[in-house]
């Protein structure tokens, strides 16, 4: 009887750690997939790569705005500002997309560098 109680008591505490390791893990996945998607698309002449591309990016920013580092998580306004950094960046990526779709892709590269610099000034803030 103990030993179940207390195997079921690390599975719990386990289960915990797991997921919180997971979510730190997740946030710097979706950085690395933004981060090479942006590559991906820069460097495309193919729309359809670039698209999916940019649909995977954000795929990525979407779900990074619902894991906020810790320090972000503790102060409310950090945590307002972190998300408008995030719907800054989906916008701009819409924005690019809907010109790549246009047959711009062209004029859809020169859009997309907004997102470098969406980028840069929220790394400054929050990393």
């Amino acid at each position: 009887m103990m030993k179940k109680f207390v195997l079921g008591g690390v599975l719990a505490v386990s289960t915990l750690l797991a997921s919180q390791w997971g979510i730190a893990a997740s946030l710097g996945s979706d950085m690395h997939i933004l981060a090479s998607n942006y590559n991906t698309f820069a460097s495309s002449n193919n729309p359809k790569q670039a698209t999916l591309a940019l649909s995977q990016m954000r795929a990525a920013a979407l779900d990074a705005k619902k894991m906020p580092p810790n320090r972000v998580q503790k102060d409310p306004q950090q945590l307002k500002a972190y998300r408008a950094g995030f719907d800054d960046l989906v916008m701009e990526i819409d924005k690019t997309n809907a010109l790549v779709k246009a047959g711009k892709l062209a004029q859809a590269k020169q859009e997309g560098q907004k997102i470098l610099t969406i980028r840069d000034v929220n790394h400054k803030k929050f990393r």
